[in-house]
């Protein structure tokens, strides 16, 4: 008989495989109709990992930052601003040396390529997770804290990629045509979704709308539920949005 726990280890190593796949999948699909190159899904990862330097800088600011906000959603706001243009800038200066010619259509490359790193993380640690939690006797061996955060969620992914080529895209747009209007695009759409990812649309919505409808703990915006729903569905929307733009240039394209 499969406990909870158990089905949790199965979600995960399920959810692993088809991530796996969907991974594959894209490779194959940009293969066949881009111009896709190793070298582009490679430099695609190098602007992610050399990102993990942004908790330097937010620890440099936390450690320096003399401002006191009225809120502390002021304070992730800026957080979150910082963050979309330091990672950005390195795309930029990535795209810039790395890449040779700045067709559109190598977005889609670069874009994945930012996500391999997170995609083979969260894969690997998503299957051995899962098998640990599998194998363990009940109340033996697993840690909710640790093994869940390994659990894939394959929707937040989906939008996280689409995120991610759309930013390429508009990265090369700035390097191609020399319009710097793209790239600050970029950095305000990359600062609005780790600003709402973090801090959570219901607190965003108590904190900095003037919308009061009863007491912080009572107030329904600090319901932990309605909050990730919130955001899911404001991250969703964002996420149809682009995927909508990138369809129609991929039919251009082709």
């Amino acid at each position: 008989m499969v406990n909870e726990i158990q089905l949790i280890g199965i979600t995960s190593v399920f959810s692993g495989y088809i991530i796996l796949l969907l991974y594959l999948r894209l490779i194959q699909f940009l293969k066949g109709k881009f111009s896709f190159s190793w070298k582009d899904l490679i430099v695609g990862s190098l602007v992610m990992i050399a990102s993990f330097s942004v908790v330097g800088v937010t620890y440099i600011i936390h450690q320096n930052l003399r401002w006191n906000p009225t809120s502390i959603a002021y304070l992730y706001l800026f957080e979150a601003l910082i963050l979309g243009i330091y990672i950005e800038f390195i795309r930029f200066f990535f795209f810039k040396f790395l890449v040779k010619g700045y067709d559109v259509e190598k977005g889609y490359t670069l874009g994945l390529g930012f996500m391999s790193p997170f995609l083979m993380l969260l894969i690997g640690g998503g299957v051995i997770g899962g098998i640990n939690i599998i194998l363990s006797p009940p109340g033996v061996g697993f840690s909710g804290n640790v093994w869940r955060d390994f659990i894939v969620t394959p929707l937040g992914l989906i939008e996280q990629l689409i995120l991610q080529m759309f930013l390429s895209i508009l990265i090369l747009k700035t390097l191609k045509d020399s319009q710097y209007k793209n790239m600050i695009y970029a950095i305000g759409l990359h600062a609005f979704t780790d600003f709402v990812k973090r801090y959570g649309m219901g607190v965003i919505i108590y904190d900095l709308l003037p919308i009061r409808l009863m007491s912080p703990y009572q107030d329904p915006w600090f319901v932990p539920g309605i909050q990730t729903y919130l955001a899911e569905i404001v991250l969703l929307s964002t996420s149809v949005a682009i995927l909508y733009y990138l369809v129609k240039q991929v039919r251009e394209i082709v």
